[in-house]
């Protein structure tokens, strides 16, 4: 016999009121769902032609606060460099409210990225002109 803790998320099987099976995954913790959602999200950007067209398709240019921890994740597996792109992006459309700096702070911070050379000061030098 397994034990609960054995198990991250179930299959569960359902029958919809079309007589149709579905299929639902359901995860012990959100957590789980946030990382495969953006595992899938850092998937999708490789592969478009343009990752802040990705991250505007998939987030927009004022995220939902639902979102926030899939976004971080997200940007915590890019590369420098795509990350760069994002914050960028976020930067750019920043409304002046001061909250496009706390998310790209926040991005920063979840990597632990150096803001004293390379992405993060470029990020950083950038943040400061907001």
């Amino acid at each position: 016999m397994t034990e609960p803790a054995d198990h991250v998320a179930m299959l569960r099987q359902q029958k919809a009121k079309d007589d149709e099976v579905r299929y639902q995954w359901r995860f012990i913790h959100l957590t789980f769902q946030e990382f495969f959602g953006a595992k899938q999200c850092v998937k999708d950007a490789r592969a478009a032609e343009s990752i802040e067209a990705c991250i505007d398709e998939t987030f927009g240019s004022r995220p939902n606060p639902w979102l926030r921890e899939v976004l971080l994740m997200t940007t915590e597996m890019l590369s420098p460099e795509q990350l760069l792109d994002v914050a960028m992006y976020y930067l750019d459309a920043d409304d002046g409210s001061g909250a496009t700096s706390v998310h790209v702070n926040q991005m920063l911070e979840s990597r632990r990225e150096d803001r004293s050379r390379g992405v993060g000061k470029a990020i950083t030098d950038r943040l400061a002109q907001t």
